[in-house]
């Protein structure tokens, strides 16, 4: 089956496209970045819906920001999206920005599949780059947001910053 559309333009086009563009990205991540960021998120994701069929249409239930200070003055959000229910359709996305002026660095996506070897379920780690393209680095953790957020630490070389708690925002 094909990832619904409105789920992957959100976490494939509109979001990546908007965060990884210099002044707009900036104001996106200081709001993604604390309490309104699940209000921004459903905002832009009823919009999208609103240019889709309404059969295409999903509900913008389930999302939430985790902030998470990094030392080298960086900082990982990482964003809860709707459930998942088709192959493709990611879990989570991670950005990874300056704290100072909040400029996006990355964009990481846990995306929902199928062991090719198994048939089983899996995911996979895949970061969109500023001209589109696309980076795997492979199979990804069970759909944790924990679990994904150390893992993209571990893939850029980040270190949480001990002194500074992550912070969530529902």
């Amino acid at each position: 089956m094909k990832p619904r559309p409105h789920h992957y333009g959100f976490a494939y086009d509109v979001l990546p496209r908007t965060l990884l563009t210099a002044q707009v990205g900036r104001t996106w991540m200081s709001l993604l970045s604390g309490p309104a960021a699940p209000l921004l998120l459903r905002r832009v994701w009823d919009d999208l819906g609103e240019t889709l069929a309404p059969e295409d249409r999903l509900p913008s239930d389930g999302f939430a920001a985790i902030v998470q200070p990094m030392t080298n003055d960086l900082a990982l959000v990482v964003v809860t999206l709707p459930p998942t229910t088709i192959e493709l359709e990611a879990h989570f996305v991670a950005i990874v920005a300056e704290q100072e002026g909040w400029s996006p660095l990355r964009y990481l996506t846990l995306e929902s599949g199928v062991d090719v070897l198994t048939g089983e379920p899996a995911t996979y780690i895949a970061a969109l780059r500023r001209d589109g393209g696309r980076h795997a680095f492979g199979e990804g953790p069970e759909p944790d947001e924990a679990a994904f957020a150390a893992v993209v630490c571990g893939h850029l070389g980040l270190t949480v910053d001990p002194d500074r708690p992550p912070v969530r925002y529902e």
